[in-house]
């Protein structure tokens, strides 16, 4: 997974290091099984993606995020769920293990290693 740097269009850092997951196996993989991390799953299409945080063992904020990388949803995910779906339209989706990075709010508009 290649690592990017989020901020909001303002300038405020999310998060300094965050993977992205771009491939399928990438995505699969998730955050299941690994220490605290963050992840950037880009999804090849707009839509509902739903997740679950089966072996996940620790929280995390799930952040969707529409094709312009704004943040449209937002949850805090407990370890073990088996069901988290948004209910608008998403091609991004931010999992910030908690205590980590900053979280962002509904509306704020995302860059990647600056590009917005």
């Amino acid at each position: 997974m290649n690592p990017v740097k989020i901020k909001t269009i303002e300038g405020k850092i999310i998060c300094e290091t965050c993977e992205k997951a771009d491939t399928s196996l990438a995505r699969i993989r998730g955050l299941m099984f690994s220490e605290k991390r963050n992840i950037l799953f880009v999804f090849p299409h707009d839509g509902i993606q739903p997740i679950h945080s089966l072996f996940v063992f620790f929280p995390f904020h799930a952040i969707y995020l529409d094709e312009e990388m704004r943040v449209v949803e937002m949850f805090r995910v407990e370890p073990f769920a088996l069901l988290v779906r948004n209910t608008k339209p998403a091609r991004y989706l931010l999992e910030i293990s908690e205590g980590t990075c900053q979280v962002p709010q509904i509306g704020d508009k995302l860059c990647l290693d600056g590009k917005c």
